[in-house]
């Protein structure tokens, strides 16, 4: 099951490795999003490929971001990977396992992370546009942590909490690649990552209007700190994935005759709509405090330390 959004195309590289069915279960398959203009042709689907695929069109790459030397590898050569793919380059970055071995063989090249693998190195860029896990493996880890909070990090939590259970990440390396059409949040995303000063402006409108908002440093601090000393600790209970509610279906008709109100009615009984384990509603409720008024990391240490204490 792929979790991905409505303004994802996958490379054709990538759809083919998907379709040769070689994937195992016990793994978590990752993939790099490159943001391309939103001038993106409209009907062809080869002239797509090729619009997408072409470097002037790409307007960011969302790949590894650490360690920065592997970082900086990729750098060489984002459309084939062939400076990462050299034997002597894969032999530089011990908690990983490249495959194929040679750039000669026909493979799919993937990077695959070893289990003691550093968490920070986990591949969590822009990843909630291509998790790819078992069926499973989803029901074992009971998705993501339902956080009735902005979106921002919770796939992360996700994939750490996958990593951590033994799903080994394997990154698809380019060019298996998937393709991020650019619309308005992505420039509103841009705009945040430009300063300091833009990214408390961010955070600030969703503060002000009551919406709780992840910052990495304190994910890391609480969540992440959570599951690293504990792999099987699952942040949702069994209700995960809106199983305490019956979802009925009914077929419209094409012309639009039936009338959709009949089928939510107002006075419906209230059900909460997260699954998430109650102990954690306070961790997104310190979010916003702590973006307000302390911001000052010996603090969230101490959170950290108290949540871990009990």
């Amino acid at each position: 099951i792929l979790a991905t959004n409505i303004d994802i195309l996958l490379d054709d590289a990538l759809f083919a490795a998907l379709a040769a069915r070689r994937l195992e279960p016990g793994r978590m398959y990752r993939a790099a999003r490159y943001d391309v203009v939103s001038s993106l042709p409209e009907e062809d689907h080869e002239e797509q490929q090729r619009f997408c695929r072409t470097p002037a069109n790409q307007l960011r790459r969302n790949q590894r971001a650490r360690p920065p030397a592997f970082e900086r590898l990729q750098e060489q050569d984002p459309l084939t990977s062939s400076a990462l793919l050299r034997p002597e380059t894969a032999a530089l970055f011990h908690w990983a396992e490249f495959s194929p071995t040679s750039l000669s063989e026909a493979d799919p090249p993937m990077l695959t992370l070893t289990q003691n693998a550093p968490l920070e190195y986990l591949f969590t860029n822009s990843c909630g546009d291509f998790t790819l896990l078992h069926r499973e493996a989803w029901a074992e880890l009971r998705g993501y942590g339902e956080f009735e909070a902005f979106s921002l990090h919770i796939d992360s939590i996700g994939c750490v909490a996958a990593h951590c259970a033994g799903y080994r990440e394997t990154a698809f390396l380019p060019p298996l690649v998937c393709y991020h059409i650019e619309h308005g949040q992505g420039a509103e995303i841009e705009a945040w990552n430009a300063s300091p000063k833009t990214e408390a402006a961010f955070f600030q409108k969703f503060i002000l209007a009551g919406i709780p908002i992840f910052d990495g440093t304190v994910v890391w601090h609480t969540v992440v700190a959570a599951l690293r000393n504990n792999p099987e600790l699952r942040l949702n209970d069994g209700r995960w994935g809106l199983a305490a509610f019956q979802l009925p279906e009914k077929l419209l008709a094409a012309n639009g005759s039936n009338e959709l109100p009949a089928l939510f009615p107002a006075s419906r009984d209230y059900c909460p709509l997260s699954a998430l384990d109650p102990a954690w509603e306070a961790a997104v409720l310190f979010q916003n405090t702590y973006y307000r008024f302390a911001k000052n990391p010996e603090k969230v240490r101490l959170y950290a330390r108290a949540r871990t204490d009990g």
